[in-house]
């Protein structure tokens, strides 16, 4: 089994690829832990949208990886991060 540090290196890589450019720049993985991927969300405006987007994200990002690492998308607006 890889290593959390591993994983969080091949999502960076593969993270605009999967959810798509326009989706990349509004936010960015930070961690993957139990399945959970925590994802820094720029803009309060397009988190509600990112939210209802997850289940779809998940599986463009499941596909880009070859295994399913991601169960769940936790959606954490940039200010919380910093807190």
């Amino acid at each position: 089994m890889e290593k959390p540090q591993a994983r969080g290196l091949v999502l960076g890589r593969i993270w605009e690829e999967a959810v798509g450019e326009a989706v990349s720049r509004h936010c960015r993985p930070l961690v993957l832990e139990d399945s959970v991927l925590m994802v820094e969300v720029t803009d309060l405006a397009w988190k509600p949208q990112l939210e209802a987007m997850s289940a779809d994200l998940i599986r463009k990002v499941n596909t880009a990886l070859g295994k399913p690492w991601v169960r769940r998308i936790v959606w954490i607006l940039d200010d919380e991060v910093q807190a």
